[in-house]
């Protein structure tokens, strides 16, 4: 491939991935993270030009201000791309079936990693599964829904900020769910989740109201010192050890009780 090939094949995908309006909506210091995958195989078959999908491909520094549907979420879920200290001033679906159906499953097979990332906007999770783990180390959300969504690799939160509401109900945590350290600012809704794997909530702290109704807890519930500021209703929770709850300097001054054991 020529120089100029090149140049137009990551023109090209960088369009694929996030729309036409790219390079003039950001400053093109930072394009370059979009433009400069390193392998591009051309298929004279389909006149194509494609990403190496063995490739790990980092976005960084960038703030988004693109509608919510140039956002290429297929194009996300096919290639490890990763987004690391990114803002995102536009609303955010991660399940492009939404737009015409509330009820399907959106698979991820690959990593869907967001490290340091905030989102300005609400964030849609609701519906998908991830076949991979879910990363999103100190994230900022505003509001944020990942309801009914099955999360079937490890799913990180740890030092999340949720600035809005929060909704998990009856998500399913197949692998380790690790919410420690995160802050809750206002409702947060676990109603009908389950945890099948260890749940970390050590340290996390619940400014607003906390459902976690009809929770089942397969194995380890830890909310060791653990912060609620107003009500908690952990009532029909199913705790399948009870050796595997952790309290631990809890306030439980707010917290309803009707915790249903198996063990």
């Amino acid at each position: 491939m020529t120089e100029l090939e090149i140049q137009r094949a990551k023109e090209k995908i960088a369009r694929a991935l996030w729309g036409d309006t790219i390079s003039i909506q950001l400053p093109l210091e930072k394009t370059h993270y979009i433009t400069s995958f390193s392998l591009i195989s051309y298929d004279k078959t389909t006149n194509e030009y494609r990403i190496d999908s063995k490739n790990n491909h980092n976005l960084s520094n960038i703030d988004f201000k693109l509608n919510i549907y140039d956002f290429d979420i297929e194009t996300i879920a096919k290639y490890n791309i990763k987004f690391v200290n990114c803002s995102f001033e536009c609303e955010v679906n991660l399940n492009p079936s939404n737009k015409s159906k509330k009820d399907k499953l959106f698979e991820y097979k690959n990593t869907l990693v967001f490290d340091n990332v905030t989102f300005k906007k609400n964030f849609d999770c609701s519906f998908i599964k991830t076949n991979g783990k879910i990363m999103f180390d100190k994230i900022i959300f505003n509001e944020a829904s990942f309801e009914n969504s099955i999360f079937s690799k490890k799913a990180n939160f740890s030092y999340a900020k949720f600035v809005g509401k929060s909704c998990f109900a009856n998500a399913e945590f197949d692998e380790e769910a690790n919410f420690s350290n995160a802050k809750f600012c206002d409702n947060a809704d676990f109603s009908g989740a389950i945890f099948r794997a260890d749940a970390y909530f050590h340290r996390a702290v619940f400014k607003q109201d906390l459902q976690m109704c009809r929770v089942a807890f397969e194995r380890v519930a830890n909310f060791y010192f653990a912060t609620f500021e107003t009500v908690v209703n952990f009532s029909a929770c199913v705790i399948q050890n009870p050796r595997f709850l952790n309290f631990v300097g809890v306030n439980t001054k707010h917290k309803t009780h009707n915790i249903k054991s198996n063990g």
